[in-house]
């Protein structure tokens, strides 16, 4: 039987499932310790990614989502301008395992006309593999918030890097709740990095890391961006799933 319980820790009753609920002001996020980083890492994958008007490849990554119960491919949580080209979803596969494996079968994500510029609120999408990976994986919950609260996160880097990241006030006219402000270092082909901490003492993703911004005119304040995992995204993920588990 497929446990919606375990998809999401739901805050402030936003969707009114069972499970552990808590209010926004009754928690505060921890970043993971180098232990925890240790065995998290890996719940973030590569992703290539070609555009199949001129063959050009893309890189990015994405978060293994944990989704108890259900058997088909992965679902994956990435940042939609590393997979898609507006509305047209690139050719895209999870690197180092086999195609019949990895190849990205579905894309989902907020809905979006042909020819509309991509706005930073609209920069996720779900994905979804031919056959659950190979080998041994870590696979995390979301954890989704009407408020985020206080606290540090961490970033699934490819290395080792456990540096706890501060959660930053953003610029006044960039403030969207549904945006994450961090101060994480990145790289280019980062994009769609969990942004992760502990919830309730156990790893849950937080935010999807989108990229970076850098204000000239303000002594080069920089930050990175993050799309909070929020109402929208897990309703599409409910969906996509129940539509795969129904008979």
């Amino acid at each position: 039987m497929f446990d919606w319980n375990r998809i999401i820790v739901p805050v402030a009753l936003l969707w009114g499932l069972a499970g552990p609920v808590f209010a926004s002001d009754e928690i505060t996020l921890e970043a993971l310790s180098d232990a925890d980083y240790e065995i998290t890492r890996d719940g973030a994958v590569q992703l290539i990614c070609e555009r199949e008007a001129d063959g050009q490849l893309f890189l990015a990554r994405a978060a293994l989502l944990d989704l108890p119960g259900y058997e088909g491919g992965e679902y994956l949580l990435t940042a939609r301008h590393a997979v898609s080209d507006g509305a047209v979803a690139r050719l895209c596969r999870v690197r180092g395992v086999p195609v019949r494996f990895g190849a990205v079968t579905a894309t989902e994500g907020a809905e979006l006309a042909e020819g509309q510029a991509l706005e930073f609120e609209q920069d996720w999408a779900l994905l979804r593999t031919a056959m659950a990976l190979p080998g041994e994986h870590r696979r995390l919950p979301l954890a989704a918030f009407d408020v985020l609260p206080d606290g540090e996160v961490s970033l699934l880097k490819p290395a080792i890097v456990t540096e706890p990241c501060a959660l930053l006030e953003p610029p006044e006219e960039e403030a969207d709740p549904r945006l994450i402000f961090h101060s994480c270092d990145s790289l280019p082909g980062m994009s769609g990095t969990p942004l992760v901490a502990l919830v309730a003492g156990e790893p849950h993703i937080v935010g999807i890391h989108l990229g970076g911004m850098i204000y000239l005119d303000r002594d080069g304040a920089r930050y990175s961006v993050a799309r909070r995992v929020s109402d929208e995204v897990v309703t599409a993920l409910l969906a996509a799933v129940e539509t795969q588990t129904t008979p």
